[in-house]
């Protein structure tokens, strides 16, 4: 059986409610591959590479929305560690604008000063609008950090298991595109 769950809760003194959805899977469109942790890792600072989707909690993950700045931005933190305090979060480590920037988990910041490192917005490879991630494989998703601009992708479009998860200006390529899937 597979549980989807879609929350609003609202935070005191924060501006706005807060949306969580998940647990999901995050599919490469290029490849068909997962977004993975590196060998189920649930420490911070592990790889974030594409391996064969089992629905396992080292590949599957919470959208959760902080309020902040211009609409706010959606942190990704692993299904395995959504119950840790902190709980780990999908990072561009150390605030890279460069390109070809490896991606880790790192300890996630919280609200009201989340670190934009771990901020994601997403647009969608087709017309299509939704105020949160929708499920399926007829979206296709490009999810770009906040303080870098950058789009993730698989390094090179790699179809090879243990590809590692990049950050490259957006393009529009299948590399970035991403199917988000129960």
């Amino acid at each position: 059986m597979v549980t989807f769950v879609v929350a609003m809760a609202v935070v005191p003194g924060t501006p706005a409610a807060a949306a969580e959805i998940g647990p999901l899977q995050i599919i490469n469109y290029n490849s068909g591959l997962c977004m993975d942790i590196k060998d189920r890792s649930t420490s911070s600072g592990a790889t974030i590479h594409q391996w064969t989707c089992r629905r396992q909690t080292n590949q599957l993950w919470w959208f959760t929305h902080q309020p902040q700045g211009n609409g706010g931005f959606w942190d990704i933190r692993p299904q395995s560690t959504i119950l840790r305090d902190p709980s780990l979060c999908l990072t561009n480590p150390g605030w890279s604008k460069a390109n070809g920037h490896d991606y880790k988990t790192r300890d996630c910041t919280a609200p009201p000063w989340a670190d934009s490192s771990q901020g994601f917005s997403y647009t969608l490879g087709l017309p299509y609008a939704s105020p949160l991630p929708t499920p399926g494989p007829q979206y296709r998703y490009r999810l770009i950090n906040w303080f870098s601009q950058m789009c993730l992708e698989v390094t090179g479009g790699s179809t090879s298991l243990g590809a590692i998860i990049q950050q490259a200006p957006c393009d529009g390529s299948a590399k970035q595109l991403w199917i988000i899937n129960y």
